[in-house]
């Protein structure tokens, strides 16, 4: 429902048209979960149901990034690696819960990000089930010396399947 409603609210004519494209894509995750819990409350069987989200939107010189839960996007410029998301995730002893995330609760405030891009610049949206499998240096090993997008996308999957694959591995790579 969450993939399904963005998409519908997110087009390149919309985005492109937007004065404020995070303001966009803010709003367009305010939808989602408007939608989730709309149905959550029609159908008791999905009580608990939600999703993490991780959306990207790049320009020709910068991506406009927003994130909900911990689900990630990262930017790889020439040897650097980094996050640019921040994980909304509170840790206890007892385990890590999530502090936001689509169908979690009746508000969410998506983290929103700008990031001025590079030629040559990789960047990656993936889920936790790649980052709890595979360590950062080896993320940022594979990604760099991948020959294109997919076969970056192919190798993390594969490294976290490798590592036992406990959750789902999405993974999304896109080269400037």
């Amino acid at each position: 429902m969450t993939v399904e409603r963005l998409d519908e609210l997110l087009s390149v004519e919309r985005l492109d048209a937007s004065d404020d494209v995070a303001v966009t894509i803010a709003e367009a995750l305010h939808e989602a979960q408007g939608v989730v819990l709309a149905d959550e409350r029609a159908n008791p069987e999905h009580h608990g149901m939600g999703t993490t989200a991780v959306v990207v939107h790049v320009a020709p010189d910068r991506a406009t990034v927003a994130n909900l839960g911990d689900s990630r996007c990262y930017l790889m410029r020439r040897d650097e690696f980094a996050q640019v998301t921040v994980d909304h995730v509170w840790t206890s002893p007892f385990g890590r819960s999530l502090t936001q995330a689509i169908g979690s609760s009746d508000g969410i405030e998506p983290e929103l990000f700008e990031v001025t891009l590079e030629p040559g610049d990789r960047i990656l949206l993936c889920t936790d089930g790649l980052t709890d499998m595979v360590e950062d240096p080896d993320i940022a090993a594979v990604l760099g010396g991948a020959a294109s997008a997919q076969a970056a996308a192919d190798g993390l999957v594969e490294a976290a399947l490798e590592r036992g694959g406990r959750d789902n591995v999405t993974v999304v790579v896109a080269i400037v």
